[in-house]
């Protein structure tokens, strides 16, 4: 494998490489360089503080010795071993697993990664109880795979759907309905929406939970309504839904 100079890690990146989540044309990725620590360099010598853990999977830090060191002896002992096989790693880290869950669970299946192990999770739940409808959160993110795609709540899977895996329905639970309704209500009406906090009395909570989604079911309706002839086109058989006005004073549709 050649070496190319740094200055040409960004364009060739962006000639040939097809980017998740994204849409092609507007990607402008960071090219990276190095890592040390909470710390990563791109080409031009910029050093950035890296809060996310690049995707949440280096929270023990970037270039750990004894990590480093445990991969180059694995390499050199075992690099690949087919799903099949019986490994120490797999025996060790399924003992110190069996140590930490709850009574019961002793059994695990490895897998690559996240969206990997969410698809497994619906299969296993599928067969053991027969049932077909899988319930996730809206506020959820849960993969770029397909079957994980329909299980995530992110908008960025609205594109695909209805082509993804069937029988996910999806539910606001309590507080991720006030929390998406602050974040997308406030920067329309301008005003703090109603914080998530409990109250003692059953009227007033009721009111704390419906008022904020209302107005978001209106911010979004308004959105939709902007969009629609976009994606669904003008012609014969699209329909048509007549406009709302605006919620009432109790926070519901008139």
């Amino acid at each position: 494998m050649t070496t190319i100079p740094d200055s040409e890690i960004l364009p060739l990146s962006l000639e040939h490489t097809f980017w998740t989540w994204s849409a092609q044309g507007k990607v402008a990725p960071i090219p990276v360089t190095r890592a040390e620590g909470v710390y990563f360099w791109d080409t031009a010598g910029k050093r950035y503080l890296d809060f996310n853990s690049m995707t949440m999977c280096v929270n023990i830090g970037h270039g750990n010795q004894r990590v480093i060191d445990a991969i180059v002896a694995q390499a050199r002992a075992l690099p690949y071993a087919a799903p099949g096989m019986a490994t120490r790693p797999r025996a060790e880290l399924g003992k110190l697993l069996d140590e930490i869950t709850p009574p019961g669970v002793s059994k695990f299946m490895f897998t690559l990664g996240g969206a990997d192990a969410n698809e497994n999770a619906v299969k296993l739940a599928r067969g053991y109880t027969g049932k077909h409808k899988i319930l996730t959160r809206y506020r959820s993110y849960h993969g770029a795979s397909a079957g994980a795609m329909a299980l995530t709540g992110d908008p960025r899977r609205w594109p695909w759907e209805p082509t993804l895996m069937p029988g996910v329905v999806h539910f606001l639970d309590r507080f991720g309905a006030l929390l998406l309704g602050e974040l997308l209500v406030a920067p329309v009406v301008e005003q703090p929406v109603v914080k998530p906090v409990l109250v003692d009395r059953p009227e007033l909570e009721k009111q704390r939970l419906v008022k904020p989604l209302d107005d978001l079911l209106f911010a979004l309706h308004g959105f939709f309504s902007h969009i629609r002839p976009a994606v669904l086109g003008r012609g014969p058989g699209v329909k048509r839904h007549p406009p709302r006005s605006p919620p009432n004073e109790g926070g519901s549709f008139r």
